[in-house]
């Protein structure tokens, strides 16, 4: 297992940057959902979840309704996720180019990182 990867909930899966995670909650709160169906979409503990719900809410990408307790997605935060899918792709697409050209230079063999450097 990587550096990158953990095991949680009986699969090995990628260990997520703090940008992965508000896209998931964004993702989830699509339409008005309670704090815990948030909880189990994004796969936080209770709390993660109470951290990232403030500081989405307070910077506009969340919406409260304080009566039903329920959030949504706000027109940012649909832009949010929007704007974080095409930098997923952008940097797949760098990544397999990448993977590409180091192919090209070492002629089929494998390139250190120190070979590069040198």
């Amino acid at each position: 297992m990587s550096q990158d990867e953990s095991y949680r909930g009986g699969v090995n899966q990628k260990r997520r940057n703090p940008e992965e995670i508000v896209a998931d909650i964004l993702r989830s709160t699509e339409r008005s959902i309670s704090k815990t169906r948030i909880m189990y979409k994004a796969a936080l503990n209770y709390k993660q979840l109470n951290k990232y719900l403030e500081i989405l809410t307070k910077e506009g990408l969340l919406l409260h309704d304080p009566r039903s307790g329920r959030y949504r997605s706000s027109e940012k935060g649909t832009l949010y996720v929007e704007r974080f899918e095409e930098f997923v792709r952008t940097r797949e697409v760098i990544t397999e180019k990448s993977k590409a050209l180091r192919k090209l230079f070492s002629n089929g063999r494998k390139v250190t990182e120190v070979e590069v450097e040198e």
